[in-house]
């Protein structure tokens, strides 16, 4: 790419200043940077710092290794590169790796991450031999048969048979539909005979699928046909008024425009006419909703055996209750006679002979705790019921969803029935797919609470996995459990899929389950390859009302009963509708996103936090601390808000402003620390060390000229030039900021009150801040006043971060454990801590939820104080404020709510929008806006009320 390919303005304006800073780098890089970014400047320039500290450190690492290699006499294939005699790299003469300040020394003594020693990962949790030759199949084909070509019969495709193994489950037709001959997919060597009657079947269908749309157009309204077709209200109303049809072909013979003329005077060949266009898109959308009815019901007979054996074994199971949550929510035996449940079936589960789903009671019996798990393990209530539920699943091989809200116990309730598999005879391999982060505690887990199952990790850099998978196989016999991250079993090219569907697990377990909602995706795609039993999704996140998500989610887990439908439900997900759109609502999707969740319910087994409180659990209080500003934040803060609001006046007023588009993002960080901005070194003073760094650095690739090293000082914090003081102590050491300078904030200086105070009341706190920034801060901080700390962030080694964990356990002393939103917000359990404290929120409130749980979760044995630290006076006010209306939304509309990386964008462009909404309401109320300024500014509370109301909650008070 060239500086010329770049078509708008600004876009290029912003490479050419980066350019300027590393002329080195290829201009691709830096425009990716940029979009990766989402246009922030300042934040693209660490980017491509950190790209190309990397590749610098990607570069001495294979140095050292290339010494290493020397060093050897024999090449030990089977070592790891930790255990290499040779002395690591030296570091470039002209530049110093270590920071030579006195505060660097003190954030040493301060920051116990230099004391925890680390190994990799399969080093602490593998120890399998390697026994056999090794050879790299990474790239040849599966030696298995390959399966004969088949006819995918085109129009409608009705029922296919139940996969349930229960002959006790007969198909019965949808109520909504006459009963239709199922339509086989056939291979191509089937006799002819066969294919005609395929045909005759097909046509069938067909005819019955065009008289059901038929009947529909002639009884339906205008706009459920546009909803429909996709196409214009107006369109559909002329169509309609031709009612009744006697036939589709009337219905496309409808033209309300005339066919354009040719020159000749006689109407265009190509023209199609308005009942054309209209049902081209229909006949598709009512094929897709028609699979969805006709899967539905499949489903919903598939979970009624499942409702009653659960009933069987005394469990309170109302399935009318549970299927309009779409969910199951057991907590403990029906009727509540026995105390405990485990062992003790209610009575009630031997007298309901009236019930119309009883059954032989000697079939199904209530599980225990397994025998080879820890004796010390205590298993809850309700961590039974989910034991004897997946148990239930496993005997019909059925799929499902272990939802359980976040710290209820999810990894130990599955280590429970992966035991009671092995004492049954089905000991493995299996496999359970997790997060990066939580690959060690996954591990560790097993090894407490069933010591007796072997689970081995596959990790390793590719390079490496010839190895891992070679000595997986050699020892697949003594291997119960198989654990490995997302990343390691999606790719095709070195491998990794294919070594897992050759493994062909008995149970795949996929944690943090809500990362397969989309279909088109890579992830899903591969890992819906590899073969199993049974599939057990683990997740803490509703469900959301998204017909495209639930059917996803149900391809994966019932994937032979989706056969044949794929093409049909295309049309549905490419329209995405939902309950709460702005548009006429798409009824025929509100109707069936319903149907769909309610048919889930026995398939989904989700117990929320509320429900088992006091019994279970200790006590969480969540406080506001609202922090005043210091002078010197609330005068900068002020000079940004001017800014802002001469933008959004502009705006209002349609009147251009070059000025920052992103002052939003400036608010929210002058909000907590000037130092996040550049407000401490001006411009005279980056002009002189732009001099004094040439003199000292003279030969530094990336940094030649004066003005390249003056524009990267230029677009950088406060916090990022400190850095670099440190990164080049022989130009800027004389150029070291204060020690007061980190505490000009309010908030640093409630946050320090209240960590001393816990700490001599023998608490300890998480601190999470969504900015890793924001954390550089918090360290000088903590080192200036002494406090020790441990840190876990997006750029902590996988193999760290267990490791700094077990540290932060044993050492008590330790009061602090500082961590990002999003890499230490979810699958880490940290019930050392008893206090939280949340620094900045974030835009998706769903975030900041899922990190007060690292410590309000099983095992915690304190009451758990959530703080919430809001300045004073500030954008943050009103960020928290749409949190809570989020939230309160999102616990009133059934899965709602989301994380994941796309929602997460969604909430941070909503938020800004709605936080702008906010800020031009403050101008009208004092009188800054025109009258038709005021019109178009609306009301963010409005807004809230009709979002909520869309998605059928009423807020009338």
């Amino acid at each position: 790419m060239k500086l010329a390919d770049i078509t708008d303005f600004f876009m290029k304006r912003k490479v050419e200043r980066m350019a300027s800073v590393y002329p080195r780098t290829p201009i691709a890089i830096l425009h990716r940077a940029i979009c990766a970014k989402k246009g922030n400047f300042d934040d693209a320039l660490s980017y491509v710092c950190e790209l190309e500290e990397a590749e610098q450190a990607k570069q001495q690492a294979q140095q050292a290794k290339q010494q290493a290699q020397q060093a050897k006499s024999m090449v030990d294939l089977t070592g790891d590169d930790d255990t290499s005699p040779v002395k690591p790299s030296k570091p470039s003469a002209n530049r110093t790796t270590k920071p030579t300040s006195s505060l660097a020394a003190k954030r040493s003594s301060a920051n116990q991450a230099v004391n925890v020693q680390t190994k990799s990962i399969a080093e602490k949790w593998s120890s399998l031999p390697l026994v056999h030759e090794i050879s790299d199949d990474s790239s040849t084909q599966d030696q298995t048969p390959a399966k004969p070509r088949r006819r995918l019969v085109q129009g409608r495709k009705p029922a296919a048979a139940s996969r349930s193994p229960d002959p006790s489950s007969p198909q019965k037709s949808a109520p909504a539909a006459r009963q239709k001959k199922p339509v086989t997919i056939e291979s191509d060597d089937e006799e002819s005979e066969a294919e005609v009657t395929d045909e005759e079947v097909d046509e069938e269908a067909a005819q019955e699928l065009a008289d059901d749309l038929l009947s529909y157009i002639n009884q339906c309204s205008a706009q459920d046909l546009a909803d429909l077709s996709e196409k214009p209200v107006e369109d559909c109303e002329g169509i309609l008024t031709k009612r009744p049809f006697k036939s589709l072909d009337a219905v496309r013979g409808v033209d309300l425009t005339p066919a354009p003329l040719t020159k000749g005077g006689k109407p265009r060949k190509n023209h199609r006419t308005t009942g054309d266009k209209v049902l081209d898109m229909a006949e598709n959308m009512w094929a897709g909703y028609t699979s969805i009815d006709s899967l539905v019901y499949q489903i919903d007979e598939l979970g009624k055996p499942i409702f009653s054996d659960m009933k069987r074994l005394g469990f309170g199971v109302k399935s009318s209750g549970a299927k309009s949550t779409g969910e199951l929510n057991l907590l403990s035996m029906e009727d509540g006679k026995n105390d405990s449940g485990i062992g003790t079936p209610s009575s009630s589960a031997h007298d309901d002979e009236g019930d119309e789903d009883d059954a032989p009671r000697n079939n199904v019996q209530l599980l225990q705790k397994p025998s080879i798990m820890s004796k010390d393990l205590v298993l809850k209530d309700y961590q039974v019921i989910g034991l004897n539920w997946m148990n239930v699943l496993w005997r019909r091989r059925i799929s499902g969803i272990l939802a359980d809200d976040m710290g209820l116990g999810k990894t130990c309730q599955v280590i429970a029935f992966l035991s009671h598999l092995y004492e049954m005879g089905h000991k493995g391999p299996h496999l359970v797919v997790v997060p990066g982060s939580t690959l060690e505690n996954w591990l560790r887990e097993f090894a407490t609470f069933s010591p007796k199952l072997k689970a081995v990790p596959y990790y390793a850099e590719d390079k490496e996995k010839i190895y891992e998978r070679a000595k997986i196989l050699d020892n697949i016999k003594n291997i119960n459990v198989i654990i490995t991250p997302y990343d390691h079993c999606i790719k095709e090219k070195n491998g990794d899929n294919k070594f897992f569907r050759k493994l062909k697990p008995t149970v795949c377990v996929f944690d943090e389950g809500h990362m397969l909602r989309n279909s088109s995706s890579i992830r899903y795609q591969s890992l819906m390859r590899i073969p199993a039993e049974l599939r057990l999704l683990l997740t803490g996140t509703p469900l959301q009302n998204n017909l495209q998500e639930l059917m996803s989610i149900l391809a994966f887990l019932m994937p032979k009963m989706f056969e044949g439908h794929e093409e049909n439900l295309q049309y549905i997900f490419r329209k995405k509708a939902k309950t709460n759109e702005d548009s006429h609502a798409a009824l025929l999707s509100a109707q069936r996103i319903n149907r769909a969740r309610s048919m889930m319910a026995p398939f989904v087994l989700r117990r929320k936090k509320q429900q088992v409180l006091g019994k279970h659990l200790p006590k969480k209080t969540c406080r506001v601390e609202y922090c005043d500003m210091v002078p010197k934040q609330k005068e900068i803060y002020d000079l940004l808000l001017a800014r802002q609001l001469q933008v959004l006046m502009d705006r209002a007023a349609g009147i251009p402003n070059s000025d920052n588009a992103n002052v939003t993002t400036d608010l929210r960080s002058a909000a907590v620390h000037p130092m996040l901005s550049r407000n401490f070194f001006h411009d005279d003073m980056i002009d002189q060390m732009a001099s004094d760094f040439i003199k000292a650095y003279p030969n530094e690739n990336r940094l030649r000229s004066k003005e390249a090293v003056f524009e990267r000082l230029y677009w950088f914090s406060d916090i990022q030039i400190c850095a670099d003081i440190e990164r080049y102590p022989r130009a800027y050491e004389k150029y070291q900021v204060p020690d007061e300078l980190w505490f000009d904030s309010g908030k640093i200086h409630k946050m320090i009150e209240l960590v001393q105070g816990w700490s001599e009341n023998g608490d300890r706190a998480l601190i999470f801040s969504q900015w890793t920034r924001t954390l550089d801060i918090m360290e000088q901080v903590f080192s200036c006043r002494d406090i020790k700390y441990l840190r876990i962030d997006g750029s902590t080694p996988t193999k760290d971060r267990q490791d700094l964990i077990d540290y932060f356990y044993k050492n008590e002393d330790i009061p602090v454990f500082m961590l990002s939103t999003k890499t230490g917000g979810t699958g880490i359990n940290l019930t050392a801590a008893n206090k939280v404290l949340i620094f900045d929120e974030m835009y998706n409130p769903q975030e900041d939820v899922q990190a007060e749980n690292r410590a309000h979760r099983v095992g915690q044995t304190r009451d758990v104080e959530v703080v919430r630290l809001i300045t004073k006076d500030t954008i943050e006010e009103k960020i928290h404020a749409l949190g809570e209306s989020k939230l309160a939304m999102d616990e009133r509309v059934a899965g709602s709510g989301g994380l994941g990386d796309e929602n997460d964008k969604k909430a941070e462009q909503a938020g800004v929008r709605q936080l702008e909404q906010m800020m031009l309401e403050d101008l009208k109320a004092a009188g800054k806006l025109s009258s038709a300024d005021k019109a178009t500014s609306g009301d963010v509370k409005e807004e809230f009320k009709g979002m909520m109301e869309k998605a059928g909650v009423n807020l009338a008070e």
